[in-house]
């Protein structure tokens, strides 16, 4: 019934540039990185990482390989607290209405 209002690698670099310096450069191979993390993340540890994981700590590991996979930023950023604080904020955007749309034929249909 929804989907992203914005491309993946949008979304994320939007947020990014407020809390990292990155390569602005990698961003186009962002969404690339960002579903081969989420495969290799849900074969690693299906179910949103249930119950060894919480939901929160699978995404940041996947959003971490993304960011270090395209090039964005180098692994050590992953582990500072600007990373953690960006993840925090990207986070809470995919909880709100914000990163979210229905696809354009629910409102009629409903």
């Amino acid at each position: 019934l929804i989907r992203l209002k914005y491309p993946v690698h949008e979304l994320y670099t939007s947020v990014a540039k407020n809390h990292l310096s990155i390569n602005s450069q990698a961003v186009p191979s962002l969404s690339h990185a960002f579903l081969k993390s989420f495969k290799t993340q849900s074969l690693a540890h299906p179910n949103f990482g249930y119950p060894k994981l919480s939901s929160k700590e699978w995404w940041h590991s996947l959003v971490a390989s993304a960011f270090i996979d395209s090039g964005l930023v180098p692994q050590e950023i992953t582990r500072s607290p600007d990373f953690s604080r960006m993840f925090d904020e990207l986070y809470e955007l995919f909880a709100t209405k914000k990163a979210w749309e229905p696809f354009p034929e629910v409102l009629s249909t409903l």
